[in-house]
């Protein structure tokens, strides 16, 4: 008879986890980062992002993080 310890540590269930955080911690790090980055920049700079370009940037930014679970298997 196998425990039930056993029955719910598999690969899959155990790399879901590790999975999730990094997908979702990824794009979150990235978008505080260029927040943190808008605000010390000056505002005449060649550097300043508009709103829309950091929008895009992070939803590019999102796609290869969001397929994750995809590229997995």
């Amino acid at each position: 008879r196998e425990s039930t310890a056993t029955l719910l540590l598999t690969p899959v269930t155990g790399t879901t986890p590790i999975r999730y955080l990094i997908s979702t911690g990824g794009p979150i790090y990235f978008a505080l980062f260029i927040y943190r980055h808008q605000l010390i920049v000056p505002v005449e700079s060649r550097l300043k992002l508009s709103v829309h370009a950091r929008i895009i940037f992070l939803l590019i930014l999102a796609i290869p993080y969001s397929s994750l679970g995809i590229s997995f298997y």
